[in-house]
């Protein structure tokens, strides 16, 4: 588990604002997307649209590293759950653009580590 300190370093750096710790909120998916675990509820000081993110580690398949997801808050993301939906099908969708511009299946995950 990440310590807080590091999920406000990676949100000042993916999303440029400070940020404030609220809850742990549990999270589990088991329809088309299959996730989980635990996602923090961050509100935002100093984000130019946001008051609130959503974030949490993950080490994409064949990645030697953990990388934070950041999803800002917004009429569409409405809670943890809504973010983890949300970051799966972005990712999704830039997993089918990469296919499409190379030629080559794209199965592993692609997405940067900032979301949204």
């Amino acid at each position: 588990m990440s310590s807080l300190a590091e999920y406000k370093r990676a949100i000042k750096h993916l999303l440029g604002c400070y940020s404030i710790f609220k809850r742990f909120a549990p999270v589990n998916l088991q329809g088309e997307v299959r996730w989980q675990g635990f996602v923090a509820v961050f509100d935002l000081a100093g984000h130019p649209e946001a008051e609130r993110c959503y974030a949490w580690p993950d080490m994409p398949p064949g990645s030697t590293g953990w990388r934070f997801v950041t999803v800002t808050h917004s009429d569409e993301v409405t809670g943890p759950r809504e973010a983890v939906l949300w970051a799966a099908r972005k990712e999704r969708a830039e997993c089918e653009r990469l296919t499409q511009e190379t030629g080559l299946a794209i199965l592993d995950r692609v997405a940067p580590a900032r979301v949204r």
